[in-house]
């Protein structure tokens, strides 16, 4: 509902809605069932003849590539207030992971 609300102010791409999709058919999918118990997983267990169902790997998949695909879209076309966050959060970043001992300070 809020990709549709939001459609005319901030769009997406349009492979990025796919993919919102796709996961959502996913998660019913899963819902209805239950990752071990999902048909279209157990029949790519007996084609490949493997030992579990693996149909948990892309929902696992889908639910990282998918968040990581709308951050960045967030992040790259976003309005001047999220560009000045996601600035002052690589600030933060450099500060805190390429300083050598700087979480050592406050210890």
């Amino acid at each position: 509902m809020a990709m549709f609300a939001t459609r005319g102010s901030f769009p997406l791409i349009t492979l990025l809605y796919v993919l919102i999709f796709l996961h959502a058919l996913v998660l019913i999918l899963c819902g209805a069932y239950t990752y071990a118990r999902v048909p279209l997983g157990a029949w790519v267990q007996q084609a490949f003849d493997l030992s579990r169902n693996p149909y948990d790997r892309l929902g696992h998949f889908m639910q990282g590539f998918v968040s990581a695909l709308v951050a960045r879209e967030i992040l790259i076309r976003g309005v001047g207030y999220c560009r000045a966050a996601v600035s002052q959060l690589q600030r933060v970043g450099n500060l805190l992971f390429r300083e050598p001992g700087f979480l050592h300070r406050f210890s």
